[in-house]
């Protein structure tokens, strides 16, 4: 069993017509990758 923290997030594109729904131990990095395009999804 895991000891870290994890999150659930939830974004949307600038017009909200898609939402990313996603789990990470990392939120900063991830909301870096989704706002630079970084990884698919």
């Amino acid at each position: 069993m895991s000891t870290g923290k994890y999150y659930v997030y939830l974004l949307t594109n600038w017009n909200d017509k898609v939402m990313y729904v996603g789990v990470t131990n990392n939120l900063e990095k991830r909301i870096y990758e989704h706002k630079n395009k970084l990884v698919k999804g």
